[in-house]
């Protein structure tokens, strides 16, 4: 295996490049081209050199949100990495729709015995790059899958990607490694820190996300993320991506379109009842990742590393990210691009990735190289990472302060009668049994006043008394007679109280009741038996009695 890369800057030099090196021109050698340009006038002329001068070679490529070579970041050239394999065959595919019945297609016809790896590049903002990644599995499990969603330097308005000397705006493209003597390994880094309160995916189609915990989406982002976030989207939030996990593996997803209709469209699919969290990068996390992911990379045989690393790391790493690639590629030589999603494989099945450093390792040897000068990466504590590990302690104990909450309440719930009301007296909150007592559904008593229930024999200084007390910020405790739904009556032991918030205004009120009806009847019918019916004076029985 040999590995040749350029810089495209002129037409003679990548010229020069191509006659220097015949080696290029074989059916073995693969041609990634990772582009930092829109100029789609310049990447075709690079791409009819390469037709013209090495018609042999197999080229795929796509546009990016920066390139990668040689352990460095580059941003807005048209990087040409080539490798030329000995032992290793390559068979390439084209399809202009990216889906979950194409992916298996793909992989039917590209598939076969000796196939140890595929690079896949897809169009990176509206293809369903996820069912056709999942597709390519259902043909074999068990082949690795590497790559990425093509990227437009974070403008998430176009992106394209290159098979053979032709340009797409649609689809995908595949190129599959064959061979018995090819050694190949995938990883991956994430690394990136959960952080803030867990929401429910509560509407979602595919990779659209509508609404968290019944709210819509922007609601959510501006209210935690903050209003100016709101304002450059999607591009002022990708750096904090939606973090689930799947299987016990944490799996991030990074925005990378907003719709008319109010969805948030991510680089990977989500389910409803997936709970999700933003997450921010940790500088020394991410350094700890590098740390073993260069670790794990070095044991095996390498020859090279394809890194195909999400855009949001590079945004939010920055420099940082530069230690990870310059010690990989220490290890092999290194080339890749900035996506919008890389593609990883599991035992199982393909994930697509955010905010991740994918490398694929291969090699046509199974012989490890004991030359590698892999010094240790210093990891220093930082404020970064103190201010991280604060706030993760202080939302777990808050989660734990919310779990016991919800035991109280539910305690509460199962023995009391419960209501909430605004300042104005219209009841925002209703439990079950509130609902059950009362014969109203939820929804006929949210927004209206407790007055619905209201029995004639309550004289109306008993409700002026009661509002006066509340009002002053005190509770107020005494006995109901209410009219449910039906029309019959019930008797209540309230207790109704003020809730104040933080500045020592009132926020809200809150009543528990418990139902007395029992014992009210009990007691007139007690007082029934030991009145005279014509008099109405204490009779005979009542005379024992006392």
């Amino acid at each position: 295996m040999e590995i040749f890369n350029h810089i495209y800057c002129t037409e003679p030099e990548l010229e020069s490049f191509l006659q220097n090196t015949p080696a290029l021109n074989s059916p073995k050698t693969l041609v990634q081209l990772f582009c930092g340009t829109d100029n789609m006038a310049m990447v075709q002329e690079v791409l009819d050199q390469l037709s013209s001068t090495i018609p042999e070679a197999k080229v795929i490529g796509a546009s990016t949100a920066g390139e990668i070579l040689a352990g460095e970041m580059l941003d807005g050239t048209i990087v040409v990495a080539c490798t030329v394999f000995e032992h290793t065959t390559i068979g390439m595919l084209y399809v202009p729709d990216t889906n979950f019945q194409n992916g298996h297609l793909v992989a039917a016809q590209l598939v076969n015995a000796e196939t140890k790896a595929l690079i896949c590049f897809s169009e990176g903002l509206a293809s369903d790059s996820e069912g056709f990644i999942r597709g390519i599995a259902t043909v074999d499990s068990s082949v690795v899958l590497a790559g990425g969603n093509a990227a437009d330097n974070n403008h998430f308005k176009k992106t394209y990607i290159i098979s053979g000397g032709e340009i797409y705006e649609t689809g995908s493209v595949v190129a599959a490694l064959d061979s018995s003597q090819l050694q190949v390994l995938n990883a991956y880094t994430l690394n990136w820190q959960p952080i803030g309160y867990e929401f429910v995916v509560t509407k979602v189609i595919g990779n659209r996300v509508y609404e968290l915990d019944n709210k819509p989406i922007i609601d959510i982002c501006r209210r935690y993320l903050g209003d100016d976030a709101a304002k450059n989207l999607p591009a002022s939030i990708v750096e904090f991506p939606l973090i689930k996990t799947v299987e016990l593996v944490p799996i991030a997803r990074s925005i990378v379109a907003v719709h008319d209709d109010g969805a948030f469209q991510f680089a990977g699919n989500f389910s409803e009842g997936d709970r999700v969290r933003f997450s921010v990068g940790n500088v020394d996390a991410a350094l700890k990742g590098a740390v073993k992911l260069v670790g794990d990379i070095s044991k095996s045989p390498a020859e090279v590393i394809y890194i195909y690393s999400c855009t949001a790391r590079k945004m939010s790493l920055q420099g940082q990210l530069g230690v990870e690639f310059s010690h990989l590629n220490k290890v092999a030589p290194t080339c890749g691009f900035f996506t919008y999603g890389d593609y990883y494989h599991t035992d199982t099945t393909n994930q697509i990735l955010n905010v991740t450093t994918t490398a694929l390792v291969l090699s046509e040897t199974s012989q490890i190289s004991t030359t590698r000068d892999l010094e240790e990466i210093e990891i220093p504590v930082s404020a970064t990472q103190i201010l991280t590990h604060l706030v993760g302690e202080t939302q777990r104990e808050l989660e734990e302060s919310v779990h016991l909450f919800d035991q109280y309440k539910n305690a509460v719930d199962a023995s009391a009668i419960v209501s909430k009301t605004d300042l104005a007296g219209m009841i925002t909150y209703v439990n079950d049994r509130f609902c059950e007592i009362s014969g109203y559904q939820r929804s006929e008593l949210i927004g209206q006043n407790h007055n619905i229930m209201r029995h004639e024999d309550i004289p109306r200084e008993v409700f002026k008394e009661m509002w006066e007390t509340i009002s002053s910020g005190l509770p107020w405790q005494g006995t109901l007679k209410n009219l449910n739904k039906s029309g019959q009556s019930y008797y209540v032991e309230a207790i109704v109280m003020p809730i104040f918030g933080k500045d020592g205004g009132i926020r809200e009120y809150i009543a528990i009741r418990h139902d007395i009806t029992k014992i009210i009847c009990q007691e007139q019918r007690i007082r029934t038996q030991a009145t005279d019916e014509l008099t109405n004076l204490p009779n005979r029985i009542q005379l024992l009695e006392d």
